[in-house]
């Protein structure tokens, strides 16, 4: 499995967790400060809120990860989904911000096309 997929088994069921690129668009939706991170004026205070907006979202980021290869659930099913996942498992929000970390700072495989050699 590649490192931007991650099977998790909740309540008896198994589901996948994607990360995809896009999900930078919808972490920017919820913490709009995400990409000043790094940068030289980055402070404290902006680390501190940019995380609990970041936790405050986490019902939406675990969508954004499991629709990927589940589009038929709906955002309610998945938010069932994650409260139960979350009540079954410790860490879980940890975990979540970890994968996505992770996908990214590993790499996230390209789709399988053909390349332009030009």
């Amino acid at each position: 499995m590649f490192n931007n997929k991650k099977k998790i088994e909740v309540n008896g069921k198994e589901y996948t967790l994607t990360v995809k690129r896009s999900i930078f668009i919808e972490l920017q939706k919820f913490v709009p400060d995400l990409f000043k991170l790094g940068g030289k004026d980055a402070t404290k205070e902006m680390e501190f809120e940019a995380s609990i907006q970041i936790y405050d979202n986490m019902d939406k980021i675990f969508y954004s990860m499991i629709k990927v290869e589940h589009p038929e659930i709906t955002k309610e099913e998945s938010d069932d989904i994650y409260e139960t996942f979350y009540n079954e498992y410790n860490d879980v929000d940890e975990k979540l911000i970890e994968f996505m970390q992770s996908s990214f700072t590993d790499g996230i495989p390209k789709e399988k096309k053909k390349n332009l050699n030009w």
